[in-house]
């Protein structure tokens, strides 16, 4: 939750932008975000099989 709170200090979301989170606590902070894709597993390799299969 905290890396995400620093990667919007430095980035703004647009309606269009994709968002794969590893897990239930950092989905929490983007509740809002309507294209927010949750890992089943959360594992780094997981979530970027996910972010391709969103390209």
């Amino acid at each position: 939750p905290l890396s995400v709170e620093n990667f919007l200090k430095f980035y703004s979301l647009k309606e269009e932008d994709k968002v794969v989170v590893i897990g239930q606590s950092t989905a929490k902070k983007l509740l809002n975000f309507k294209n927010l894709y949750i890992c089943e597993n959360q594992r780094l390799l997981e979530c970027v099989k996910l972010a391709k299969t969103l390209v």
